[in-house]
């Protein structure tokens, strides 16, 4: 599961910062987890609200069983939109 913005225009911004999630979406996807971390990092930098960004973080984090900083992300993405599956994902991270 992972979410991407990308080419949403509620992404909006920058083109630098969409790229990052973008690429980030992509390298999770080919299991690729501390690279799509980094593109996440770097679109966070850019816009921390960028819709789904902190959730795919927490993803990338929990596939690598870094747990702190996937439950950290997933707090963040709880804040920043009170779904279910973050809420789901925050407690499967404890």
């Amino acid at each position: 599961m992972l979410v991407s913005c990308w080419p949403r225009a509620s992404c909006g911004g920058s083109s630098r910062r969409r790229r990052e999630a973008a690429r980030g979406t992509a390298l999770a996807r080919e299991g690729k987890y501390a690279l799509a971390i980094e593109h996440y990092k770097a679109a966070s930098r850019l816009n921390p609200h960028l819709p789904g960004l902190q959730l795919n973080l927490g993803l990338a984090y929990f596939k690598s069983n870094h747990l702190r900083e996937a439950a950290a992300a997933f707090e963040e993405a709880v804040r920043a939109d009170s779904g279910s599956s973050d809420r789901a994902l925050l407690g499967m991270s404890y």
